[in-house]
């Protein structure tokens, strides 16, 4: 009898170590994952040029170095509208499916793939084109690494349009661009620098290897200055020109400096109408 007892009472333990165990795994098996990381702002890839948007003012001539009769009373301003301008056409070209795929797919619930590395994914259309966005983002020792794949119905399949770094907070980082899915080369670089709430810096560079703009860039920054809050630098790689360009992103007046152009090392201002003054 006490056999018996005994037999029953092993195989009750092994029954509530077994179920231990199962309860224990169970558990395990619905841990919650990991929290994804902070994905950079659209502001960390996109410059905003929209106080030298040349579409509301007299017609400008294409060529930097001419000077325009149709702008003589806004040439300080409108010289440095057009050399942004300039700018604003290459960056629209090459950022145009890979900015509309970020802004479609930061804000989607992204998907833990397992090893600290998500995936946000959405579709979207640019005019007539269907395309599928695919966000990667896997944390590294102290920072995340982004893969941008984006597919175009009926025409290519995941071609990695872009690369990236960021810190864990996303308030410094970097980024490189390929041409297209037909040229799949590094085009530009960009870097960027999160002052406060919004970006202090943001740099793109033309890397494109044989390029003759290779080496060409546009700096943006914040300047902290109250009279001039925000600067451009703008630099030709072919001439070795350097343009600087100040201005208040509020009040709207601002100055420029290009010996090139100026024939001088001055600043050359203009008011809050964009009219040509004389610098204080």
């Amino acid at each position: 009898m006490s056999l018996l007892l005994s037999k029953s009472s092993i195989r009750l333990f092994s029954l509530l170590i077994i179920s231990i165990f199962i309860v224990t795994n169970c558990k395990d098996s619905t841990k919650p994952d990991p929290d994804p990381p902070v994905i950079p702002p659209l502001s960390a890839i996109e410059m905003d040029l929209s106080n030298f948007n040349a579409g509301g003012s007299p017609k400008l001539s294409s060529d930097p170095l001419v000077k325009n009769t149709s702008v003589l009373s806004q040439e300080n301003w409108g010289y440095a509208a057009v050399n942004v301008w300039f700018w604003s056409l290459y960056t629209n070209a090459v950022l145009l499916v890979p900015t509309a795929a970020f802004v479609a797919t930061i804000n989607q619930v992204p998907q833990y793939q397992g090893n600290l590395e998500w995936l946000w994914t959405n579709n979207f259309p640019t005019a007539n084109p269907q395309y599928t966005s695919k966000l990667y983002g896997k944390i590294v020792d102290d920072i995340v690494e982004w893969r941008m794949y984006i597919s175009q119905t009926g025409a290519y399949t995941d071609f990695l349009w872009y690369t990236g770094e960021s810190n864990i907070d996303a308030t410094d980082g970097s980024w490189i661009f390929n041409k297209s899915p037909e040229e799949a080369v590094n085009i530009l670089a960009v870097t960027w620098n999160k002052t406060g709430n919004e970006i202090g810096d943001l740099k793109y560079e033309i890397i494109e290897s044989g390029s003759k703009d290779e080496g060409a860039y546009i700096l943006y920054k914040l300047t902290g200055d109250a009279t001039y809050d925000a600067a451009f630098e703008l630099f030709n790689n072919q001439t070795q020109n350097l343009i600087n360009v100040e201005w208040h992103r509020v009040n709207q007046n601002g100055r420029v400096k290009d010996p090139a152009y100026f024939s001088d090392s001055n600043w050359h201002c203009w008011d809050a109408s964009h009219q040509d003054i004389d610098c204080p």
